[in-house]
């Protein structure tokens, strides 16, 4: 009887095999949804991941957060805009916006800034850091400051500065920054 029992043991592990790789497909097509957002009035389209939800933000033409974050600061991605002066060079732009950014947030610093052009526009990827207190967000609840780290692609076209931000908990920051990057690259601008 222990001979009959072996002969299945091929199959059930072919089986379990099976069972796993269509999972996967599964949860990859699931987590690989995305919807589309399109605004008229500034001319933005782009996709972002289907399980985040829409929160308002004063001033923000998109802003989305990521419930499914395990910290007090979810991961987030805002647009925004800004008129700006076609005589001011990108990077004239990116010093006073730093600064007034810098006079609102603690301990905001700059890690890095790299040009690049998306889409034959010119553009820059800003990265920086700030420190958050959670107290605020969890009034009770006694914690040390959080740091947040995020991303700006600022793009500069005709009058406007787009202004696409990614922020998240520094410890969820690579776990989400493959989502931000698909963002970016399903950009468009009329």
């Amino acid at each position: 009887m222990a001979k009959s029992n072996r002969h299945w043991d091929p199959m059930v592990l072919i089986f379990v095999i099976v069972c796993l790789l269509i999972g996967w497909f599964i949860k990859a097509g699931v987590e690989g949804r995305t919807i589309s957002f399109s605004d008229s009035k500034s001319g933005i389209s782009l996709n972002y991941p289907a399980g985040w939800v829409t929160m308002p933000e004063e001033g923000a033409i998109l802003a989305v957060i990521n419930p499914q974050t395990p910290s007090t600061f979810s991961t987030r991605f805002t647009i925004n805009t800004r008129h700006w002066n076609k005589a001011l060079e990108l990077g004239n732009f990116i010093v006073q916006f730093s600064a007034e950014r810098g006079s609102s947030l603690s301990l905001y610093r700059i890690i890095s800034m790299n040009p690049f052009e998306l889409s034959n526009l010119k553009a820059m990827r800003v990265e920086y850091a700030y420190a958050i207190d959670p107290i605020g967000v969890r009034a009770g609840v006694t914690s040390f400051p959080k740091i947040v780290r995020a991303l700006d692609v600022i793009i500069s076209k005709d009058d406007q500065m787009y202004i696409f931000t990614f922020a998240a908990e520094e410890k969820e920051y690579d776990k989400n920054l493959a989502k931000f990057n698909a963002i970016v690259e399903s950009i468009r601008l009329q």
